[in-house]
């Protein structure tokens, strides 16, 4: 229990207020949030929370503009999630790491994993997840066709 809060209410209240520094940009309070409820997740064997906020820490560092570290902990997530940890907390590291490959201009690895995300999502009918993750493959798609149309236009010659 965190402060006389029951396990799972004080890991939503955590969740919240950790999206919360993350929205006004307080990333180190973030990062020190979510850290401590992965480790207290980790001690009491809750794969479940673990997950969860491996996700929310990979969150906050591809907020906060740390690809590398948001990449780490992603990897870190999918692993747990192919375990068949829980099929409810797969898309959500899929989409993280769609998220990771767009920040870094690879249109591929975010298209496969916002691929895997819509698959994984399917599965567990989660249609508003769906909807986003169809968004972003329709971003990747429209800036493939603007790159590809702009580099097939014949540059005027000066006369």
């Amino acid at each position: 229990m965190e402060d006389g809060l029951p396990d799972a209410d004080a890991a939503s209240a955590a969740q919240a207020l950790g999206q919360a520094y993350v929205a006004v940009k307080r990333y180190a309070d973030a990062f020190a949030l979510f850290r401590r409820f992965l480790l207290k997740a980790k001690a009491r064997g809750d794969r479940f929370e673990e997950l969860r906020f491996r996700n929310r820490l990979a969150e906050a560092f591809l907020e906060s503009g740390d690809v590398d570290l948001a990449r780490e902990v992603i990897t870190a997530a999918l692993a747990a999630a192919r375990e068949g940890l829980d099929s409810a907390q797969r898309p959500r590291s899929y989409w993280e790491q769609a998220r990771n490959y767009a920040r870094r201009g690879d249109e591929t690895g975010a298209a496969r994993y916002a691929e895997l995300t819509v698959a994984s999502l399917l599965d567990g009918a989660h249609a508003e997840e769906a909807e986003r993750t169809l968004e972003l493959l329709g971003r990747i798609e429209e800036l493939d066709a603007a790159t590809t149309s702009v580099a097939s236009t014949e540059r005027p010659t000066p006369s």
